[in-house]
């Protein structure tokens, strides 16, 4: 075990400052952006933190296979295990007891998520076979930063000056990301 956490973490440990900065950031974000009324509000930012490992976690695991196939089909049976791993859930809540009465918009609305998450999830894994796990995760901060344009367009919530606060954060860790090797980039060019 030990040999394993050794070699873990002399394998990955150049990403660890670049990690941290983005997840101290990130958590600054959320902590300004925090609705202090809501009691339970460390649930979701648990659940948020828990998904960031996860997806982490899965970006650098798929990078080997993304290699050796194509992207299309990884993505397919993916998600395939995932409807699978959902379904489970789902039926502890009841969902197959009955037919979705859904109205028309809300068949819609599931067809448009599922096709754009398909979509998405494609693009993620495109990207993933064409540049490291490092670069593609670090743009999941732009999460926010697009669900608060979206949300005061088509939703017409607030953008209060602590969100606004902690989407500097959050820009501030993609810039910290990305400075380092974008530096490194202009240094090489300069003396070649």
């Amino acid at each position: 075990m030990r040999m394993f956490l050794y070699r873990f973490k002399e394998r990955f440990k150049h990403l660890l400052p670049v990690w941290l900065k983005i997840k101290i950031l990130e958590l600054l974000g959320l902590h300004i952006t925090r609705n202090r009324r809501e009691g339970n509000a460390w649930l979701g930012e648990a659940a948020v933190l828990g998904s960031a490992l996860s997806g982490a976690i899965c970006s650098v695991l798929y990078r080997p296979y993304l290699q050796r196939y194509p992207t299309l089909p990884i993505s397919a049976f993916a998600m395939l295990a995932s409807v699978v791993f959902l379904a489970a859930f789902a039926a502890g809540e009841g969902f197959f007891s009955a037919t979705p009465q859904f109205t028309t918009g809300g068949w819609l609305a599931v067809a448009f998520i599922g096709v754009s998450s398909g979509v998405g999830y494609y693009l993620w894994l495109w990207a993933l076979n064409h540049t490291t796990p490092t670069k593609v995760t670090v743009f999941l901060a732009l999460s926010p930063i697009t669900a608060t344009f979206l949300g005061a367009l088509f939703l017409g919530e607030t953008v209060t000056v602590a969100s606004l606060a902690g989407l500097v954060c959050v820009a501030l860790g993609l810039w910290l990301a990305h400075w380092q090797g974008y530096a490194a980039t202009r240094a090489a060019s300069e003396s070649g």
